[in-house]
């Protein structure tokens, strides 16, 4: 995934597929955020839409890395933020024998990005503008500018960013998600195991006890109950989606069954 800013007429931020995603038979969607009128300080709007209804004239891409999940949306003192995994490791399959595969990632790095604030923009970033997301995926595969991108010296903000202590939490390496396809990371293993594969919501079935962003990622979910059958079974195949995060715990088990 790919995070983009629109600075003009209204400040968006737009998550869309990479080549790589869709090759991976992602559908080719984008997930558009903005915040305006008179709510701004503390309602955002979301749309999920086809990648060719977007214009990427003039985007600023954000982030060099790609963009391995999107956590949900998090208000602080009338600013809202965009909350994205960029650095993340695999740690294993759970369930390697099984056909449906349980894929768990270490979260390594999340970045907060402004929605209706440029106060803590990275000013490296918004100094390099990517071209169309056509010449941007090709680009990938050749490392050409992304390269130069991550050689550039980032420049620190002026002001102190006021989720740089919840985001220095997450290099303690103790926070997981699910990459897709998503599974119910915040269940137990003998709970899916008698679980029928066509029952159940992963994501309305979730116990809020072992999920750590429950309230910054309710609205995202909120957003997902409103879509058609449709659409939403796009958005769950969609390769940033909103991830639950939890701890992952391993229980010692006797070897004699």
């Amino acid at each position: 995934m790919h995070l983009y800013l629109r600075e003009h007429p209204v400040r968006t931020l737009i998550l869309t597929t990479s080549s790589e995603d869709e090759g991976r038979g992602c559908p080719r969607r984008a997930l558009v955020f903005r915040a305006e009128g008179p709510k701004a300080a503390s309602q955002a709007m979301v749309e999920f839409v086809p990648k060719e209804e977007v214009d990427f004239t003039g985007l600023i891409r954000l982030s060099a890395r790609q963009i391995q999940g999107c956590l949900g949306l998090m208000n602080i003192e009338n600013e809202i933020f965009l909350v994205v995994v960029t650095l993340a490791s695999p740690i294993g399959d759970l369930r390697p024998s099984s056909m449906k595969t349980e894929e768990v990632h270490r979260i390594q790095e999340v970045v907060f990005y402004g929605l209706n604030t440029s106060r803590y923009d990275d000013p490296a970033a918004a100094e390099t503008s990517f071209p169309s997301p056509t010449y941007v995926d090709s680009a990938d595969s050749m490392m050409m500018r992304e390269t130069g991108y991550l050689n550039q010296q980032a420049q620190p903000s002026f002001y102190e960013h006021p989720a740089a202590a919840i985001a220095s939490l997450f290099t303690t390496g103790t926070f997981y998600f699910t990459p897709a396809p998503v599974w119910d990371i915040s269940s137990r293993l003998s709970q899916r195991v008698h679980k029928k594969e066509d029952l159940g919501d992963n994501f309305a079935t979730y116990d809020g006890r072992f999920v750590w962003n429950e309230y910054i990622v309710k609205s995202l979910l909120d957003f997902r109950d409103r879509l058609d059958t449709s659409e939403k079974e796009e958005l769950d195949k969609y390769s940033c989606h909103t991830r639950l995060c939890g701890n992952v715990y391993r229980q010692p088990t006797n070897s004699t069954w």
